[in-house]
């Protein structure tokens, strides 16, 4: 870091109180969705409501696959007959499910304005006087706000199932993570994610204190559990404070969620047939499909930020810099970092190849085109992954690669007075150059316009000012020259960028994009010494 910033100092700053935070703005009259005049949709345009839901579920349930769309329409249809009439009170709609219908409302209102899409062209756009495109109906264009004054009224009943312990109320703090993170507001977003971890940890408790069952955890837990476990897991790897909630504990008891079970193809056959589809047809097929899809991208997830949790464990602890002066540790990390990156190779070589395809697979010809072999059913390779998707899974094998081979750069750099001498010399150099290898792999992979913050630029922005700090300091230590990327100027250049790109959403990234310029002028004048 340069001279005069403490080395916690770029996650601190996250944490820190904010003008906004202390003038707090008066809570709404009420909850309820249509009992008071604090939003422009009335109930007799309630449709407009249903179209937000339909779009949580195209955008947000992609990525995060927690909710059952038919479960939170619902809960509004339960709401709306509820509340057209004043004299009217029904319990049959929990405050729990209260509050997350308000949250999937909330977060599709924030993805109808399309100000998820975080690009550098747009926010030029938008200085020039241009406003984002909007998706859903035109309305949403005029509504300004309108997903934070959902927020508001979820708020009085986030705070009223705080204590409970349930799957609907853990269910309610992870949206409201995802919201925040999705917003940039990451200090908010930590808060519930760990609040959903304690919950979670709480449940998984539960369930193994009170049964034996092989099905005592529900998919929608498991589901819940392992989202959980990555959101909050992602948060701890950059602002280095050991996992608090306990979830991890159970993270070889909760199985992955499943693709799905005969209960569920009868459920969804009963729900969705009529008498022109069975449970062969392509349309019920499809359903499976992208379900297995959902189960393979949640596993495939979880297995990757277990096995960095581990590396993490490993290699990285507070004794790091006094062991890394002894004698025995650059072979004790030669044989262990060999292990974990055999490990991790398999672990992507293993990956089903639709996971890493964005979609379509298939040309347009062969829209409704089913499988030669079995008609009706699509085949599981023709369908293709969410491009965003396919980019994090990728950023996060590059990201595995810098992180098992950071500690040789690390050692290298405080044992520079002798290292010509080392016997593996190297070795040591060769896996200096994987990581600078994974560092530019990792820029090049989120070199994308627009970036999709519903998934959170957090985690990614702070890695990326960190690798750009590396690539810099390598680039004026003569012990690193041949193990440097040819284009690695280039790979400093688009890192920044994308970092300033980050940085629409993550307002806090502007203080870290500012240490890099000083880091840059204080390199240029080593150089010039």
């Amino acid at each position: 870091m340069p001279a005069g910033i403490r080395s916690t100092e770029a996650t601190d700053m996250f944490f820190q109180e904010s003008s906004d935070q202390t003038r707090s703005a008066p809570p709404p009259e009420s909850w309820r969705l249509f009992r008071d005049r604090s939003l422009p949709v009335s109930i007799d345009a309630a449709d407009r409501y249903r179209e937000v839901i339909h779009e949580y579920f195209a955008e947000v349930n992609i990525f995060f696959p927690l909710l059952s769309l038919d479960d939170i329409l619902a809960t509004f249809n339960e709401v709306v007959s509820c509340e057209k009439s004043p004299a009217l009170e029904s319990d049959s709609t929990s405050p729990a499910r209260y509050c997350l219908l308000l949250l999937v409302l909330c977060m599709g209102s924030f993805v109808c304005t399309g100000e998820y899409r975080i690009s550098l062209n747009e926010a030029a756009g938008r200085n020039g006087g241009q406003e984002p495109p909007s998706l859903g109906s035109g309305y949403f264009k005029e509504v300004t706000g309108l997903d934070e004054k959902l927020w508001q009224k979820a708020r009085l009943l986030l705070g009223f199932i705080s204590s409970e312990i349930n799957l609907e109320a853990a269910q309610c703090s992870m949206l409201a993570s995802l919201y925040k993170g999705a917003k940039g507001r990451m200090a908010d977003s930590f808060h519930w994610v760990h609040a959903t971890a304690v919950k979670c940890e709480a449940l998984a408790r539960r369930a193994i204190a009170s049964t034996n069952d092989a099905e005592r955890f529900s998919d929608a837990f498991r589901r819940l559990y392992w989202v959980s476990l990555i959101y909050e897991g992602d948060f701890i790897s950059e602002v280095s404070i050991t996992l608090p909630s306990g979830i991890a504990r159970y993270e070889d008891v909760v199985p992955y969620p499943a693709p799905e079970t005969p209960k569920h193809r009868q459920e969804h056959a009963a729900a969705f047939s009529t008498p022109e589809t069975n449970p062969t047809s392509p349309a019920t097929s499809t359903f499976y499909r992208t379900e297995e899809l959902v189960a393979f991208q949640i596993s495939t997830n979880a297995a990757i930020r277990r096995f960095l949790n581990r590396v993490n464990s490993v290699i990285y602890d507070s004794k790091d810099q006094v062991r890394m002066t002894r004698d025995s540790y650059a072979n004790w990390l030669l044989r262990v970092t060999q292990d974990l990156w055999s490990y991790h190779g398999a672990l992507y070589r293993n990956l089903p190849d639709f996971l890493l395809t964005s979609q379509p697979r298939k040309r347009t010809d062969q829209e409704n085109a089913s499988s030669p072999m079995t008609p009706g059913i699509i085949r599981v390779e023709e369908l293709g992954n969410n491009p965003w998707n396919v980019l994090r899974l990728k950023g996060r094998y590059y990201a595995g690669q810098y992180i098992i081979h950071r500690p040789f750069i690390e050692y290298v750099l405080l044992n520079m007075a002798h290292f010509d001498t080392h016997p593996c010399k190297e070795a040591i150099l060769h896996r200096c150059r994987l990581c600078l290898e994974g560092i530019r792999g990792f820029i090049n992979v989120f070199d994308i316009d627009p970036a999709i913050s519903i998934t959170g630029l957090f985690s990614s922005g702070l890695v990326t000012f960190t690798m750009v700090m590396i690539l810099r300091v390598a680039t004026v230590c003569p012990v690193f020259r041949d193990a440097l990327p040819s284009d690695i100027e280039q790979a400093i250049f688009i890192g920044k960028r994308n970092l300033r790109r980050f940085s629409i959403s993550v307002t806090e990234f502007q203080w870290h994009l500012g240490v890099l310029e000083r880091l840059e002028a204080s390199c240029k004048n080593h150089m010039t010494m």
